[in-house]
């Protein structure tokens, strides 16, 4: 069914089909975003409009997905003649409270967290025709960065994979999934939807405060209008109405990164603050050998492009290894292979058979998480490492991964993909373990992302962080933060501390073997900050201490219901509730249930779920086992190449110095997406030493300077960009050439570059072109240093 849309009153939808113009009759009509976005976090209401389209009360129940660090703070209940506020209860309590209004016929409202993030919204007893606004209030993160902040809100609910869930899928592709009741209790999960153009419509208008003007705010998601401030902008969803079929995410940045502090009084006269410290205070970045295993999800929810960006990233990252790094490499859907049955080191060789392993990596069955990480920790052994983890998250029972991963002794980093959010699974699996996360959507180039969290999490900017307090009375900081910090990710703190008297946050923390210590001055502003403070630090309290509870015990529901009273927000154990006796209402009619259907995620492909069911419930995993199989390496005779300058005697080619004349050199182009693939396959290539390949070392010298500006030209440095790893390698290449087997003008050139890469990178000239021409043949390589003849006068 085709649709059109009009506009109602406050932005509302009303959803008509084509071809009679008669009003769709859906249970809900609009989900409208609105609220405040900072660095510390988001304080957000989502507005959802009901309307009963039957000649009879009906339930209606919506499920969605919180987004990171998500808690529910209150709701409100709005409709012809009534305004009500919601209730914090017990869950037994607020379900009770919720039947009783249901049987009285008065209008009942719920809104209850379950595993995973899943809340179910119900509304029971709306009657026909009426009109009923629910406007939900929540705290929530943000994915910081050194220069900005990612924010990222769920429209749609993923359908995820659990060796228990059953499928059903009907002729007019809709989708459902069934979760077994003893270990999901009562939760309802949605329709889905292949085709989401005749549901509900979402849109937004967002404050988003960076603490300074914006130079960049965008969203990979959707269409946006922005009106920049002083201290941030106003982001708009650009049209009237979007599907409710991804999720939507904004990213805005700073010029330059700096330290952003906020601190006031809560309602209850205690001060609060919240410390967002960039990891360039904390040092440049530090080289050290690796021990990694790239864990690599190949469900069949990665199909398509996802899948294949995947497998290029992880041969990319494999370029950045030196012969000193070992790594291993996991691929797992139901079951799990890996690359070899122990860590090799980072030679050209195994290297190069590592790439051939990843060719044969393809979407496939389901997604065993957990069995895909436990063999990559036994890859590692007692020794530890760090986890690489790259996949879409489309799992249910999150509690029990994160719990079994607490345990480990290896750091965790995880890269999303995908339009519909896991952002908060993964953020919490990998803060359990000290790592870092990130999440791309499918219209970002998933390989460049992986590279970006790649080289900012070679090794840690900070180690053995410690905080201590000058003039803060009985100060303290929770949650407690992690003892590292990383490239690229800011170190946040949330606190308390008597009054709201300025005072000043002590860090201090190793830097490669140095000890450092930084002052962050706190000083409270009037601006209100202090009782958002507080609830922004109770919503991180409450997802880290529901992160691991499969089953909630009663030692474990007395913690969360005492954060949640504390802190007044909903938990798995604290439930909103609000009941509204209208005039007329009538008991004894038991209304009847609808579910709100969504969309299928854009870019994941209906049938990964929900293909060849049929009409009759089936087991998305009829049996539970772990295979596990090596990819078979050869034995490697090491290559005759060069590595680095100690090249045998007689493979040593020395290259006169060259006459510059009229050479043709090809002029870069616009960044395109095919650019971008040939920067990353580059990325691949680099040899153990860390730089290109070659016959000589003029032509490697030549091709590896012609890349490195390629990276630089891309926006990669050493400490920046998706590229920064590579760049640290074929700098430290570069840096150890022999010059005795260049020419005087290829040595002036070469000195020039490596001490200011930027401004030769700024030179005419298309370098990955010349890179590739130079790889292909030796003799390009004086058009290497033709193009930049102007640093050797």
């Amino acid at each position: 069914m085709r649709t059109q849309t009009t506009t109602l009153e406050n932005t509302a939808f009303t959803v008509c089909g084509a071809e009679d113009g008669r009003e769709a009759r859906l249970a809900m009509q609009e989900l409208w975003l609105s609220g405040t976005a900072l660095p510390v976090g988001a304080h957000l209401v989502v507005r959802h409009g009901f309307r009963s389209g039957e000649d009879h009360p009906i339930e209606v129940v919506y499920a969605f997905m919180l987004p990171r660090d998500a808690t529910l703070k209150r709701f409100r209940v709005v409709g012809a003649g009534f305004d009500v506020h919601s209730e914090l209860q017990s869950v037994a309590d607020a379900q009770r409270a919720y039947e009783a209004g249901l049987e009285a016929g008065h209008l009942a409202t719920l809104a209850r967290t379950y595993r995973d993030g899943v809340v179910n919204l119900t509304v029971g007893n709306l009657k026909p025709g009426e009109d009923v606004q629910v406007l939900i209030e929540l705290l929530a993160g943000v994915e910081a960065r050194d220069d900005g902040l990612r924010f990222r809100f769920p429209f749609t609910l993923a359908p995820a994979y659990h060796a228990q869930a059953r499928a059903v899928a009907s002729d007019d592709a809709t989708g459902e999934l069934e979760l077994p009741a003893a270990l999901f209790d009562d939760v309802v999960l949605p329709e889905w939807k292949q085709d989401a153009s005749s549901l509900h419509r979402v849109g937004f208008d967002l404050d988003v405060r960076l603490g300074g003007a914006p130079v960049e705010v965008s969203s990979p998601s959707h269409a946006i209008r922005c009106l920049n401030r002083a201290e941030g902008a106003r982001v708009r969803l650009a049209t009237e109405g979007d599907l409710p079929n991804r999720d939507l995410v904004i990213e805005a940045r700073r010029e330059t990164p700096s330290i952003i502090s906020f601190a006031g009084k809560d309602l209850r006269d205690s001060g609060r603050f919240a410390v967002l410290v960039p990891s360039t205070v904390f040092g440049a970045p530090v080289e050290a050998a690796r021990r990694v295993v790239f864990v690599l999800d190949r469900s069949g929810s990665m199909g398509g492009e996802p899948m294949r960006q995947a497998r290029n990233a992880v041969r990319a990252c494999l370029g950045a290894l030196a012969e000193t790094d070992t790594f291993g490499i996991v691929a797992f859907d139901s079951e799990t292979e890996r690359f070899s049955p122990s860590l090799v080191t980072g030679t050209s060789g195994h290297r190069d058979a590592a790439a051939r392993f990843l060719e044969t990596v393809d979407a496939r069955g389901g997604t065993e998480l957990v069995r895909g990480l436990e063999a990559a920790l036994r890859l590692l052994g007692k020794e530890g490492g760090d986890l690489f983890l790259v996949t879409d998250g489309q799992v249910f029972g999150t509690e029990d991964i994160v719990a079994r991963v607490k345990q480990c002794n290896a750091r965790l980093h995880c890269l999303g993909i995908g339009s519909a959010s896991q952002d908060r699974f993964l953020a919490l699996l990998a803060r359990q373990t000290s790592g870092v996360s990130r999440f791309a959507t499918p219209r970002e180039r998933v390989d460049l992302e992986t590279l970006r969290l790649f080289s900012a999490v070679t090794e840690p900017v900070a180690r053995r962080l410690r905080c201590t307090f000058e003039g803060m009375e009985d100060a303290a900081i929770a949650p407690q933060p992690a003892d590292v910090v990383f490239q690229g990710g800011p170190l946040l703190l949330f606190g308390s501390c008597r009054a709201d008297a300025p005072g000043a946050l002590i860090l201090a923390w190793d830097h490669a073997g140095e000890a450092r210590t930084h002052r962050v001055s706190i000083e409270p502003s009037g601006n209100g900050m202090g009782e958002t403070l507080r609830q922004l630090q109770g919503a991180r309290l409450i997802t880290d201490a529901e992160s691991a509870l499969a089953v909630i015990s009663e030692e474990d529901s007395a913690t969360l219901e005492r954060l949640s009273r504390e802190y007044e927000l909903s938990s798995r154990a604290m439930a909103l509730v609000a009941v509204v006796a209208r005039a007329g209402d009538a008991a004894g009619e038991t209304p009847e249930t609808r579910v709100v259907p969504v969309g299928m995620p854009e870019g994941v492909q209906f049938e990964s779920y929900f293909s060849d069911l049929g009409s009759s419930w089936v087991d998305l995993c009829e049996c539970s086992r772990e295979d596990v199989a090596d990819f078979p390496i050869p034995q490697f005779v090491r290559s005759p190449r060069g590595r680095g300058l100690r090249l045998k005697q007689d493979m040593v080619v020395r290259q006169s110095d060259v006459m510059f004349s009229d050479v043709s050199v090809p002029v870069r182009r616009q960044d395109s997406p095919d650019r971008m693939i040939g920067l990353v396959a580059h990325a691949a290539m680099l040899e153990a030493d860390g730089g290109l390949p070659g016959d000589t070392i003029a032509a490697r010298v030549a091709a590896s300077v012609a890349l490195l500006l390629a990276f630089v030209a891309n926006g990669s440095s050493e400490q920046q960009g998706p590229f920064a790893a590579h760049v640290r390698r074929l700098l430290e290449f570069l840096c150890q050439v022999d010059t005795k087997e260049l020419g005087e003008n290829e040595t002036r050139i070469l000195e020039a570059v490596l001490r200011q890469p930027e401004a030769a990178a700024a030179h005419a000239a298309d370098w990955l072109q010349l890179a590739s021409r130079v790889r292909e043949n030796a003799a390009f390589a004086h058009a290497v240093w033709h193009a930049l003849r102007s640093l050797a006068p």
